[in-house]
């Protein structure tokens, strides 16, 4: 998911320019979304919402990060995700949210949203592969940096698609940027590291350490330049009500004066 920054924490319509990111829920810069369209995204946006809901759902029934932070507490080795939890129940709900995550790759080549087709399938793309090719080396989410990096993954779009969603029922509103803007930069990283930890650990139990070499180079060089424009994104959000106060504040002494 580090390639896929500039559609993370991409807002839903707006009408200004200076919320203009990658992922939106827009035909265009001015121009609202029509009804058929602003349904259609308030049913897509919802059902990415609860898919990956759900997946946060079922890694919290299944207790697992209490065990482990009790485990290091008392420092004990890391344990295992064992049973039939795992691969009966989490396994199926996470490739279900990643394979109906490809509806933003639809979105986008169909023109509903401002994000470059190629970047939201690259986007999806890089979660298919960690979770198809890498996880399943690891024994599926039996280790903590799968079970961490899910974590961020279903936490993060929950949240994600939860505000693009009332972003559309609020138009206008600012609690669904404003959490976004918080969260976005908080979670990419870690969900960054998490992929990241995921490769580290096949290279140490298969002894395959130029694959940890190649995640090295290649994350950061991704990693940099999207954080940095998730941050501009960020910072540009918030200077216009900067800008507001200091025009209210101009307008109150000239009346003053």
């Amino acid at each position: 998911t580090i390639l896929s920054s500039k559609i993370l924490y991409h807002p839903p319509f707006q009408t200004k320019r200076q919320d203009h990111n990658i992922m939106t829920a827009t035909t265009s810069d001015t121009a609202a979304p029509s009804g058929m369209q602003r349904t259609y995204l308030l049913f897509s946006n919802a059902t990415l919402m609860m898919v990956w809901a759900r997946v946060l759902r079922l890694i919290y029934r299944s207790r697992y990060w209490p065990v482990v932070l009790e485990a290091w507490r008392d420092g004990a080795p890391t344990p295992l995700l064992t049973g039939t939890w795992c691969p009966a129940l989490v396994t199926p709900a996470l490739n279900l949210a990643l394979a109906l995550s490809f509806m933003e790759v639809f979105n986008a080549a169909a023109g509903l949203t401002r994000s470059k087709p190629q970047l939201a399938a690259l986007f999806c793309m890089v979660r298919a592969v960690m979770q198809l090719g890498v996880a399943p080396l690891l024994s599926d989410c039996q280790v903590p940096a799968h079970i961490f990096t899910i974590t961020c993954w279903s936490l993060g779009d929950m949240i994600r698609f939860g505000c693009f969603l009332l972003d559309l029922l609020v138009p206008g509103g600012t609690v669904a940027k404003r959490i976004r803007y918080t969260v976005g930069p908080l979670l990419f990283p870690l969900g960054a590291l998490g992929e990241v930890l995921m490769v580290a650990t096949y290279a140490n139990e298969h002894n395959d350490w130029p694959w940890l070499v190649l995640a090295c180079i290649a994350w950061p060089m991704g990693f940099y330049p999207l954080m940095t424009q998730l941050w501009k994104q960020r910072t540009k959000y918030y200077q216009q009500f900067k800008a507001k106060s200091k025009q209210q504040q101009s307008e109150s002494k000239a009346k003053t004066n």
